[in-house]
């Protein structure tokens, strides 16, 4: 037997009943709360210094993509350790995209914080990529 709840169905123990030939049983089960995921990217290259580049976070939460609006931050970090932020929402699909003109050739890193449901912080992992002349 399964039974689904939604994703907004706060993480609490719940009564569930089943009637299988007129015999009636009834159990509790705990549900866990949605997570919310997120997964950056850099598409394309090779990169060259003052062009612009498509930096990417793939949101979702629980078994599917965060909903239109959610807001995201890029967090880029430049060779020379200075940071830099870039805030989108997500589209349809949960993809939020920024474009970004990296200054200096060499090794950045970008991270991504996705901020859905109100409340909740989800940090992805960094991308490293590498920006030349």
């Amino acid at each position: 037997m399964t039974k689904t709840a939604p994703v907004t169905t706060a993480p609490a123990p719940y009564p569930v009943d089943v009637t299988v030939d007129g015999v009636t049983a009834t159990a509790s089960v705990t549900t866990t709360a949605a997570r919310t995921r997120v997964t950056t990217s850099v598409p394309g290259g090779p990169f060259v210094k003052n062009v612009a580049l498509t930096v990417r976070a793939a949101v979702t939460y629980g078994a599917g993509p965060a909903p239109a609006g959610a807001p995201v931050t890029f967090v880029i970090k430049r060779p020379d350790l200075v940071t830099t932020t870039v805030a989108a929402t997500t589209g349809a699909g949960g993809l939020a995209t920024a474009s970004y003109a990296p200054p200096k050739a060499g090794g950045y890193t970008v991270s991504a914080l996705a901020y859905y449901p109100a409340n909740t912080t989800a940090t992805s992992a960094q991308v490293a990529f590498t920006v030349g002349n």
